[in-house]
């Protein structure tokens, strides 16, 4: 999806170019767990959905909030504000 690939770029520049002095809102093709890591790991410290939510319908927030809580213990994080920004670490 172009908007989804273009946003997270987005978000990892404006991490970069602030140093992570700003929050940023994740917001742009998020359907999926999936989605939502890539753009907190990018640098965002808070999503919006806003097309997944009409397409998967309010039933995507709790597949969206167990898959993210999978990547945490995957990943060994206790918190999702451990992840934030993690790519650039």
């Amino acid at each position: 999806m172009p908007v989804q690939k273009r946003s997270t770029e987005v978000i990892r520049f404006i991490y970069r170019e602030t140093e992570g002095k700003l929050p940023i809102v994740g917001v742009g093709g998020i359907f999926n767990a999936d989605d939502a890591w890539e753009k907190i790991i990018a640098g965002a410290s808070i999503l919006q959905v806003y097309t997944g939510w009409v397409y998967e319908g309010p039933w995507m927030v709790n597949r969206v909030l167990s898959g993210l809580l999978s990547k945490l213990d995957e990943k060994g994080l206790d918190n999702i504000s451990d992840a934030i920004a993690l790519e650039h670490y």
